[in-house]
């Protein structure tokens, strides 16, 4: 998939992630807080109800030639040993990682940074609407980014946004300010948006044709396994102290030192 379309799924899945903090601090402020989970039921049905419409329970040859593509070449390869292809290559378990620590990032800044300006910069109950300038700059980023990541190149411009955020991040580290943090915290969305993106395009320029589906797949699962364990890490980690922002610095420099073993062309890739 060409960058921007990329580029334009995820803003679309951003502008909810902005949207969620603003809808949530009203009910944190409700006596009967936990009717929320009903929101939560009423979106998880509409999403139900519009995949089924959009995909009909197709598989993806019936999906490919109902758009007029021709149906993904699979060889002659089983789907197991398909899966065995992909496994053995280490870029994919490279940029899996790549992606457990983005979600990573993203997940502990989002749900940390409430609680660091509450009990460090004296924040009020406004302060849950911080999260919502961070995806609000990922939202923003993804897209008013992209003439930018194409002039400086994809591969490389990610190492100028990582460089960005961890700058960012120390300004929330060291500047005392709930302004200046919120600020900060947007500016993190902004550069950390193109990542992805940029990332999952890689992918698919530097995987094997026939295993992208698969590769991208295993990265993405990964993506969303982040998800599920960075908040069980982050809300472990805040139950005993506050998570400072040492921690979240440490995680961006693993980033970069992942994504500087990723390799730049197909060609370097040895499965």
């Amino acid at each position: 998939m060409p960058l921007p379309q990329a580029a334009g799924f995820s803003t679309v899945h951003t502008f909810g992630a902005m949207v969620s903090p603003l809808i949530s601090t009203q009910f944190a402020r409700l006596q009967h807080w936990s009717f929320v989970y009903l929101t939560h039921l009423g979106l998880l049905i509409v999403t139900v109800v519009m995949q089924v419409i959009t995909f009909k329970f197709q598989n993806q040859e019936q999906c490919a030639k109902e758009i007029g593509q021709p149906p993904p070449d699979n060889g002659s390869d089983s789907l197991l040993l398909r899966y065995k292809r992909v496994f053995r290559l280490r870029v994919v378990h490279l940029m899996a990682l790549f992606a457990f620590i983005y979600v990573g990032i993203e997940v502990s800044i989002g749900s940390w940074i409430v609680t660091y300006v509450i009990k460090l910069r004296n924040g009020g109950p406004n302060s849950g609407y911080i999260p919502s300038g961070l995806f609000g700059g990922l939202m923003i980023g993804r897209v008013a980014l992209l003439p930018f990541s194409k002039l400086v190149g994809e591969r490389r411009v990610i190492f100028v946004y990582i460089l960005l955020v961890m700058a960012l991040e120390f300004v929330v580290w060291f500047v005392r300010s709930q302004v200046g943090d919120a600020l900060a915290v947007a500016f993190i969305g902004f550069f950390l948006g193109p990542l992805f993106p940029i990332m999952t395009n890689h992918a698919g320029g530097i995987l094997p044709p026939d295993l992208i589906s698969g590769g991208v797949g295993w990265i993405a699962s990964w993506g969303a396994a982040g998800t599920a364990v960075w908040p069980f890490v982050v809300g472990a980690i805040a139950s005993r102290s506050v998570l400072r922002p040492c921690n979240v610095v440490s995680l961006t420099a693993v980033l970069f030192v992942t994504w500087a073993c990723v390799p730049r062309s197909r060609q370097k890739i040895q499965g």
